[in-house]
């Protein structure tokens, strides 16, 4: 939203000469509580939201962090039209203007009828009907076309904005399934999203650490590209063709960020020091704090042929091998797929495997250097039988029968049980006193009602979950639960099935020393399909409470936190009860009491929570099949099926959400450590094999500060660091961006120095105080 806004602002000032301050939500069904203090920093003084929130009223919007924002609330898009502006006198009496006026008039805030709706232009008959209306009109009953702006402005000048009440709260959007109804589609933007997002950072740290030049118009293309494939319009006018369209955008920009962070990452990682004799992966943390998490690599290897080519590569073929860390000492790995003769040729052979391990501490905004070195036997068999000790393994339970009813997965911190019979599974926590925080994980199908299926438009809202039919996860005839990997770094199993008809797969995996699970969800569906998929569970705790992650800031369940008097209104939205009980969430959702609890990280949004008996009943709607529109194979393509994949981490803590610092475990879940192997160790390094390249990190303080972008300044002249608090609760941030020598200062979103020259002034000692849900961007020149 901040570059959407500051490339509209950026066009509408060198095009036309004029500095946007209106932002106009036109069906949009949903706000975040942060948005008052994002227009707050862009320049933004007036915004219209046209859906949710309070109808026809002018308010105060106030965030978190105390910021506002003038705001007008339409009783849905193209009132004007509504009332027959367009038309003639006798239709806009006929329909209620002069009594809507009147209201208007005795409230003393005049109303503001926005015209027009999604790609609509006003017709030429508009300004002749107000005329005859003005013609007949009394003085108070006059209208006058205008901006939104010049309304805010006239709203201001005659002291009505100085009444306007101050609104506090939540909007969630009222369209509860949009996301899903699309899954083949929508699900590439955070992909997209957050591939860009990495790339910006990597490519910035490369432009100060090794001198590659930054990507500026590339990366500002990309990014253009993602926010035109983000047009809200799924199912609308145009959307048969738009929907390939965003497709291919979106898959193409992550290929783009994809391409320019593999460059960024090779002009580091080929400089830092390694043995000769050596395959160095270079492990990359975009985040700013240090974190532990698994890494897949690729390593390939050339060697030359002969009848002892195999005894020529860095790591002779069939020889053992050892991981070292950047300490040197021995690092346990997994091979995950071994192609070490995958190709032979008459001058050469090609070997290829990937492996996997668990990087631990890779500084933020940094890297950790790890070679894959050749290995005696004796130290060969010593490390394997250090690693066999404290693995994640399958317990091999005693049973009466040839197979126990269920599989079991544990590695010393988590406990996966699949049930056989249904697929099932419960996740227990064993630090501390064991206890069951995951029951009944699994998937389940929703058949649709009948009226959805009549009108499926209603796909994106309409749901009664009394009448609705169950259809429970039916695992397969055979092989339903299986084992994928078993090794000294990771165990993995998967269960097979299908529901609703659709195949489905969900693989459990537990990694050594990692405190939580990760679960890989694989549907084959059916496009033309009416019915839902859901990953469902419950959290066995009573009186538990649920928050969830937003842009810039968190959120929790219970009406207390919504804004007063919103809630859907259009008949496209959904029921207020389906709109109390769901959120769009970003990152996470944690559901704990005041000992303990669990989050669920994911990139997937649409998640319902209802209270249950003794626990809190979890609903991640992945799929729906209420179409917006039929299959069109000339757009669609020839098959209506699509392979869909979702990623879920269930991280199990103590405490409250605040203090686990849970906002950190969105983000590693849906940003992965990076890898890159290198290829040339013979050329001189200037980079040890570990280091933090940049510094913004809390240093004190209960809050919490999460980066949320770092990148070249808008005009080429230093780098700009944006961050916001987390958890409620003020911090410290410390901050430093070596090599650059100029002392970093405080800005606006625009990158613009703040109005109040003290507080753009920053400690000597490059600390920034940041308040509450505060959200802060500096400049280092």
């Amino acid at each position: 939203m901040v570059r959407n806004i500051l490339y509209a602002k950026a066009y509408a000032r060198d095009r036309y000469k004029l500095e946007l301050e209106t932002l106009q939500l036109t069906d949009i069904p949903g706000v975040i509580p942060q948005l008052p203090q994002l227009c707050a920093g862009l320049g933004i003084r007036n915004l219209v939201l046209v859906r949710c929130a309070p109808p026809d009223s002018l308010f105060w919007y106030e965030s978190p962090g105390g910021a506002r924002v003038l705001t007008w609330s339409s009783k849905g898009y193209n009132q004007a039209s509504t009332y027959g502006a367009h038309l003639d006198v006798a239709t806009m009496r006929k329909r209620g203007l002069v009594e809507r006026l009147a209201d208007a008039a005795k409230s003393g805030v005049p109303p503001l009828f926005y015209y027009g709706s999604d790609q609509w232009l006003p017709p030429p008959n508009l300004a002749p009907a107000v005329r005859a209306w003005n013609a007949e009109a009394s003085k108070q009953q006059q209208l006058v076309i205008t901006t939104p702006t010049a309304y805010f402005r006239a709203m201001r000048a005659a002291g009505v904005a100085d009444k306007a009440p101050v609104m506090r709260g939540e909007l969630p959007s009222t369209w509860p399934y949009l996301e899903p109804a699309h899954a083949h589609v929508s699900r590439w933007d955070a992909v997209a999203t957050r591939a860009l997002d990495a790339a910006e950072r990597l490519s910035t740290l490369a432009w100060l650490h090794a001198g590659r030049p930054y990507p500026r118009a590339e990366l500002e293309q990309v990014w253009k590209s993602l926010l035109l494939a983000r047009d809200h319009n799924y199912g609308g006018q145009g959307a048969g063709g738009g929907h390939p369209r965003k497709f291919a955008e979106r898959r193409a920009v992550q290929h783009r960020a994809q391409v320019l962070a593999s460059q960024a990452m090779a002009a580091l990682a080929e400089r830092v020091e390694a043995p000769r004799e050596s395959v160095p992966i270079v492990v990359f943390n975009t985040l700013n704090w240090n974190r532990s998490d698994v890494v897949h690599a690729h390593v390939s290897s050339y060697s030359a042929a002969g009848a002892d080519w195999r005894k020529r590569d860095v790591i002779p073929w069939g020889s053992a091998m050892v991981l070292r860390g950047p300490d040197g000492q021995p690092v346990p790995f997994q091979i995950t797929a071994g192609r070490r003769e995958t190709l032979g040729e008459p001058d050469f052979a090609l070997g290829e495997m990937d492996l996997a391990f668990v990087a631990r501490d890779v500084p933020g905004l940094g890297y950790a250097s790890y070679t894959l070195e050749p290995a005696t036997s004796a130290e060969d068999a010593a490390t394997k039988a250090k690693w066999a000790v404290g693995r994640p393994r399958a317990v091999q339970r005693v049973w009466f029968e040839a197979e126990s009813p269920d599989l079991v997965l544990e590695n010393g911190a988590v406990r996966v049980t699949i049930e056989r019979g249904t697929g099932l599974v419960k996740l227990t926590s064993l630090r501390g006193k064991a206890a069951v925080v995951v029951d009944g994980l699994g998937l389940t199908g929703r058949q649709e009602l009948s009226e959805v299926c009549r009108r499926p438009p209603l796909g994106l809202s309409v749901d009664d979950p009394a009448r609705e039919k169950i259809e429970p996860f039916v695992p397969a005839a055979s092989d339903a639960v299986r084992m994928l990997a078993d090794g000294p770094v990771l165990t993995s199993a998967a269960v097979r099935g299908s529901v609703l008809g659709a195949p489905a797969e969900l693989r459990y995996t537990l990694h050594r020393d990692l405190p939580w699970v990760d679960v890989e969800v694989r549907i084959d569906w059916d496009l033309r399909r009416f019915g839902r998929i859901e990953l469902a569970y419950q959290v066995p705790l009573k009186n538990a409470r649920a928050a969830y992650g937003l842009p810039f800031g968190a959120g929790a369940f219970g009406t207390d936190q919504l804004m007063p008097g919103s809630g859907p209104v259009e008949g496209d939205e959904g029921s207020r009860a389906s709109w109390e009980r769901t959120r769009e969430i970003c990152r996470w959702l944690d559901i704990a009491d005041n000992t303990r609890g669990v989050t669920m990280a994911t990139s997937h949004r649409w998640t319902r929570v209802d209270d249950a008996e003794g626990a809190a009943a979890v609903r991640c709607c992945l799929v729906r099949g209420g179409r917006m529109r039929p299959l069109d194979p000339a757009m669609d393509g020839p098959d209506p099926r699509a392979g869909l994949v979702f990623n879920f981490r269930f991280y199990p803590h103590g405490n409250s959400w605040q203090a686990a610092r849970i906002p950190r475990i969105g983000w590693e879940a849906t940003q992965s450590l990076l890898a890159y192997t290198v290829n040339d160790t013979w050329s001189q390094k200037s980079l040890p094999r570990r280091q933090s390249l940049a510094t913004v990190a809390t240093r004190g303080g209960k809050g919490d500060a999460l980066l949320t972008c770092l990148k070249q300044a808008e005009d080429g002249k230093g780098v700009i660091a944006r961050w916001y608090e987390s958890t409620g609760s003020p911090c410290q941030v410390q901050i430093a961006t070596a090599p650059l020598s100029g002392k970093p200062e405080r800005v606006d979103l625009q990158e613009q120095p703040l109005q109040n020259e003290k507080k753009s002034v920053i400690a000597t000692d490059g600390a920034v105080p940041t308040r509450a849900w505060e959200i802060v961007t500096v400049r280092a020149k």
